[in-house]
């Protein structure tokens, strides 16, 4: 007879193969399925640029996000709105109202880096509520969600 506290090997074996079974239940979720990424190449009218860019969000934290911009080819206006759309598409999965350039800085392989703040308050301190070594620019200012939906649609 077995004491009512003691486990059988059967009884083993059968708990790991309920453990096993509900872990391959459970679905495989990387952290890379939640970062955003956004491409376009577009042909230009006669006489203009092709746009052609690449925005991938390397890294997120609780209030920070990382990106890599890499521009092949695009006017000005159009790859800075891009890169906005982008800001704002990231934002918006991070249901954030409120978003903020903290850093920018050029690769070796040329691309450009930024280091993107996510707040649902304006009115805070960048360089307290962020954590920042370096002191922003005096441009620096959060970017407001609602304002930017009606220039992306709400999309």
């Amino acid at each position: 007879m077995v004491p009512s506290h003691a486990t059988t090997p059967a009884m083993k074996t059968k708990s790991i193969l309920l453990l096993a079974t509900a872990l391959l239940a459970l679905p495989v979720l990387s952290p890379a399925q939640n970062l955003h990424r956004r491409e376009v190449n577009e042909k230009a009218a006669a006489g203009g640029k092709d746009l052609i860019m690449k925005l991938e969000e390397l890294r997120r934290d609780a209030k920070t996000s990382e990106i890599k911009v890499t521009h092949t080819s695009g006017a000005s206006v159009a790859s800075s709105m891009f890169i906005m759309r982008g800001c704002y598409d990231i934002a918006v999965a991070r249901k954030a109202a409120f978003f903020i350039k903290l850093k920018e800085w050029q690769a070796e392989d040329g691309t450009t880096h930024l280091l993107l703040g996510f707040s649902n308050d304006e009115n805070v301190d960048p360089k307290t509520f962020f954590d920042l070594k370096e002191s922003l620019s005096e441009e620096a200012e959060f970017m407001a969600v609602e304002d930017l939906k009606a220039m992306f649609g709400g999309k």
